[in-house]
């Protein structure tokens, strides 16, 4: 990049440019009008200016380019997430996934087209698919999240006429579905792959799937290659013999073996939140589109991201994509190396617990760590456990399991304090196992009533409703959305004829500590 965008960025605010301009903060520090100079910068007894926000927060102003119509810094920065995953064309999102999301299905259906959606898919899609006034056609995963190849060819062989299929990849909890063959199905029935990869982001190519590179290897000389290769190695406990592609590798250690991206399998169309899983703040994403896309597709998402996104972009958070890119550029594979190598250890040092019990990391992303609860002691309690007593606040938790999210960022230390607090937990539910045929879903199709149903969201959604109380709610119509949050999976949609048994799982999850966002109203 020809300049930082951070660094741009506090250039300016250590100028003499005055800002007639928005935002009204005028890049001045809120929080010592509030307590005042003297007690704001008192830090540690010392007198010191803090950073404050508003100090880098601006609008388009001359020379930081237009997010909407990027031509200069910012199209830079869509160019470097481009090359880290090898493809041509990646724009960054600061509405989070769901502006993806919103956008992609906006763009490639036309009202009433049909699409064959995964029923574990998270809201954003469903709230894309009623704004697009589509016909829905569920497919059933299995109830650890992966979509079967053989029930994506049967729904086409069912209905022809589908245009487009959404699947979740990785899922919440790092499932992984055959992106490759479902591709090659959904391709030869001339419809579009779109993948919600929100939890993929750091499945980088240019990265994952090419060796580290490691200080002073600049240097023509073998010898001093070879030593810091051996330094490297040392200093992480690894044999340099074995850094192949799964670096880091420790002798009779589990496998860490990270999933290509969706993109890279054969998806027209991915979606990625830059923030769940890199160094980037909260609400970065990015949509990434196949080379093999025609042109006219990637216009037209990018005509329905103006639709969907702010005009207002933050450029803070912009800023925040350009460290990261940065970060991953010059310390990425250095930093995947170190990261494998503390899964390794922690999957190694875990894989005997018997309760909780961590799942394997076989055939599945291992960054996600899904703890496995069940038989009385729910994933609730033992995330509730984790936060009181350890210190440790982790994702999400449903009744079976708990998940804990990793990343590079991730420290030795952090990786030890939850090894230890997971041996004192096995110490304490010795005599505990986990539930047998442990689910990351519901039983959809039992608690949907119906299967092999095209639903149109849009014709309940806006028709005239009315609330009633979850036990006279069944056998009626839903209006609108219910969904437990996380992982925001909606269990009720509009067009559902809602079940006995629906309504005993919302309410057994509502004992559980499950939050419940979303009411069930009755279509009129």
């Amino acid at each position: 990049m020809s300049e930082d965008l951070y660094e741009k960025l506090n250039k300016l605010s250590e100028s003499d440019v005055y800002p007639f301009h928005m935002p009204g903060h005028k890049r001045q520090d809120l929080r010592s009008e509030i307590l005042g100079d003297e007690e704001n910068n008192i830090i540690d007894g010392r007198q010191e200016k803090q950073w404050y926000p508003e100090k880098l927060d601006i609008t388009e102003i001359d020379g930081f380019d237009n997010l909407h119509h990027t031509t200069g810094i910012l199209k830079e920065i869509n160019e470097q997430l481009a090359a880290l995953y090898g493809i041509k064309n990646v724009r960054m999102l600061v509405g989070g996934s769901t502006t993806g999301i919103l956008a992609a299905v906006f763009a490639t259906l036309h009202p009433g087209d049909i699409i064959l959606l995964a029923r574990n898919c998270h809201m954003s899609v469903y709230h894309a698919a009623l704004l697009s006034h589509a016909k829905v056609k569920f497919l059933y995963p299995e109830r650890s999240g992966v979509v079967f190849v053989e029930n994506v060819k049967k729904a086409f062989e069912e209905d022809p006429d589908i245009k487009e299929v959404i699947i979740t990849d990785p899922t919440y909890e790092g499932m992984k579905s055959d992106i490759h063959a479902i591709s090659e199905i959904v391709h030869e029935n001339k419809a579009l792959l779109l993948v919600d990869a929100a939890h993929g982001a750091h499945l980088m190519k240019s990265i994952l799937f090419s060796e580290p590179e490691f200080e002073n290897t600049e240097t023509s000389n073998n010898q001093d290659k070879e030593e810091s290769i051996n330094n490297f190695a040392s200093n992480n406990k690894l044999n340099s013999k074995n850094l192949s592609r799964q670096r880091g590798r420790v002798s009779n250690a589990i496998e860490i073996r990270f999933p290509h991206h969706p993109i890279d399998d054969g998806a027209d169309i991915a979606v990625s939140s830059l923030h769940k899983t890199l160094p980037a703040l909260t609400g970065t994403a990015e949509i990434l589109f196949s080379d093999a896309l025609p042109k006219e597709i990637v216009q037209k998402t990018d005509d329905a991201i103006d639709i969907f996104e702010t005009s207002s972009p933050s450029y803070i958070m912009m800023a925040s994509i350009s460290n990261c890119t940065e970060f991953l550029e010059k310390k990425g594979k250095i930093a995947y190396a170190k990261y494998e190598n503390r899964l390794k250890k922690f999957y190694k040092e875990t894989a005997k617990f018997d309760f909780p019990k961590v799942l394997t990391s076989e055939k599945r992303d291992p960054s996600k760590i899904v703890i496995l609860a069940g038989n009385g002691v729910s994933g609730y309690e033992i995330m509730d456990i984790l936060r009181r007593k350890y210190h440790l606040e982790l994702e999400e938790a449903s009744e079976n399991y708990c998940l804990a999210m990793t990343s590079i960022m991730d420290t030795d230390e952090g990786f030890r304090r939850l090894k230890n607090a997971l041996v004192e937990l096995n110490k304490r539910y010795k005599k505990k196992q986990v539930a047998e045929n442990t689910s990351m879903l519901p039983d959809f199709e039992m608690l949907d009533g119906k299967i092999d149903v095209l639903y149109d969201f849009s014709s309940y959604y806006f028709a005239n409703r009315s609330k009633v109380s979850d036990d006279r709610s069944i056998g009626k119509v839903a209006a609108g959305f219910v969904k437990i949050y996380p992982p925001g999976v909606p269990f009720i949609f509009p067009g559902l004829k809602i079940t006995e048994d629906m309504v005993k799982y919302i309410e057994a999850a509502k004992k559980s500590g499950a939050e419940i966002i979303g009411q069930i109203d009755d279509e009129a």
